[in-house]
C-alpha cells in the first residue's frame, strides 16, 4: 500500500492455482475488476480507478480516494476478489463464479449458490501448510425479509 493509500500493489504467486493446472495471472485479475457486476459491486467500482497489470504476476489498483476498507472488502468480505480466468469469463453468457473460481489459497472453490452458501475445501497444493478444517461452508444469514 502506497502512504497515501491510493495505491495497492500485489505481486501473485507463481504457484498452481487451486483448481487449474495455471497460475492466477494479473490479466485475470484486471478483467475480474472491468466485469464485476454493479449491482453487487458498486462500492468497489465507486472506489477503483483502474486495475493495471505489471507485468504477469502483479497487478496494481489504483483508487480514487483513500479507502481503508479496501483490504477488508478485497480479501474477503466480498466476491470483489474471487478470481475468474479470463478466458471462461469470456465464453460464458452470464460471467459468476458458480464454476471456475480459482486461487492460490490454501482453499479451493468447490460451489457458490448466490444468497444461500459458498463451499470451499483445503486444498492439498498449497504452497504452505495444508490447512487443519479441510471444508468450509459460509452460509447466507438474512436479518431482514427480502423484498
Amino acid at each position: 500500500m502506497s502512504p497515501d493509500g491510493l495505491v495497492y500493489e500485489f505481486v501473485l504467486r507463481r504457484v498452481r492455482a487451486s483448481t487449474t493446472a495455471n497460475p492466477v495471472r494479473a490479466e485475470d485479475v484486471k478483467f475480474l475488476v472491468r466485469t464485476l457486476p454493479s449491482t453487487d459491486h458498486t462500492l468497489f467500482k465507486d472506489a477503483v480507478a483502474v486495475a493495471e497489470v505489471l507485468d504477469p504476476s502483479r497487478v496494481r489498483f489504483r483508487l480514487k480516494r483513500p479507502w481503508p476498507d479496501f483490504m477488508t472488502f478485497y480479501g474477503g468480505a466480498g466476491a470483489a476478489g474471487w478470481i475468474v480466468p479470463k478466458e471462461l469469463r469470456r465464453r460464458r453468457r452470464r460471467p459468476g463464479l458458480q464454476e471456475g473460481a480459482i486461487g492460490a489459497g490454501p482453499y479451493k472453490f468447490v460451489s457458490f449458490t448466490p444468497g444461500v452458501e459458498l463451499i470451499l475445501e483445503a486444498f492439498d497444493g498449497y504452497w504452505r501448510k495444508t490447512p487443519h478444517v479441510k471444508r468450509v461452508v459460509l452460509k447466507v444469514i438474512r436479518t431482514t425479509p427480502r423484498d
